[in-house]
């Protein structure tokens, strides 16, 4: 598909990413340094953004933040999924039997994005991921479960395409150690992250398959690294691969 970009389109969006970045607000000047736009266009573009309601600026201070506008957007997308509030009690529920942190991902494109978090109070670990968060999928466990049960030519033109940015000392940087990773993945039925896009943090992921066998979406539990040795991911699949078979075969209409 050709590719066609309008700047000042381009600009707003890198100004909502910024200001979405910053909860506590910015400046016009920080902005502006941020963004290598001068003052005046961004001044422009951010009297657009408030005259439409995604931005407030607090006239005491001159700083600039998102409105709840936005909240109210991505509240919309997130619930144009139903099948979150079918999963859910599951998830919740893996939540409790595991006591550790579980998440509930979708694939958009080459990314994965967390659509649900559940957390119980016993958690041993409280994750610092977000409803929304974006991630790649070749340094986490969601993405990597994903990844691993995708058809081939879609698979390897994902690895080819992926900029293997180093998160952390244990990421995965090159598309040959990613397949031969994928493949364990695919042999064992469910991948694992071991402080690969953050440190102090692992995860086991099973994936969500559709009608055709192919993933779509993933679900892992997260726990920290000091105690996430092969008897604890041993003691979690059984109940992670159960909650994601049975959150398919709800999602397939099949219970």
């Amino acid at each position: 598909m050709e590719s066609y970009e309008v700047n000042s389109i381009s600009r707003t969006l890198k100004l909502l990413e910024l200001l979405s970045q910053n909860p506590d607000g910015m400046t016009l000047t920080a902005i502006s340094a941020e963004t290598e736009l001068n003052k005046s266009t961004v001044f422009r573009l951010l009297a657009a953004l408030i005259n439409h309601g995604y931005v407030v600026k607090e006239k005491s201070s001159s700083i600039y933040y998102l409105s709840l506008k936005m909240f109210e957007l991505g509240s919309r997308a997130i619930n144009s999924y139903g099948c979150l509030a079918t999963i859910r009690p599951l998830l919740r529920a893996l939540a409790e039997q595991t006591r550790e942190s579980v998440h509930f991902v979708l694939r958009e494109m080459d990314s994965v994005v967390y659509l649900c978090k559940e957390e119980t109070t016993q958690s041993a670990i409280h994750m610092a991921s977000r409803i929304g968060l974006r991630n790649p999928m070749y340094c986490t466990g969601v993405g990597k479960a994903i990844l691993a049960n995708l058809p081939e030519g879609e698979r390897k033109a994902i690895l080819e395409n992926t900029f293997y940015e180093r998160f952390t000392s244990h990421t995965i940087l090159t598309a040959e150690e990613l397949q031969r990773e994928l493949a364990l993945t695919r042999q064992r039925g469910y991948a694992v992250d071991q402080e690969e896009h953050e440190i102090g943090v692992c995860c086991v992921a099973a994936p969500i398959l559709n009608g055709d066998g192919a993933a779509y979406a993933a679900i892992s539990v997260s726990a920290p690294a000091f105690r996430f040795g092969k008897e604890r991911i041993q003691q979690i699949v059984p109940d992670l691969m159960n909650a994601a078979k049975k959150a398919e075969a709800i999602l397939q209409g099949r219970m």
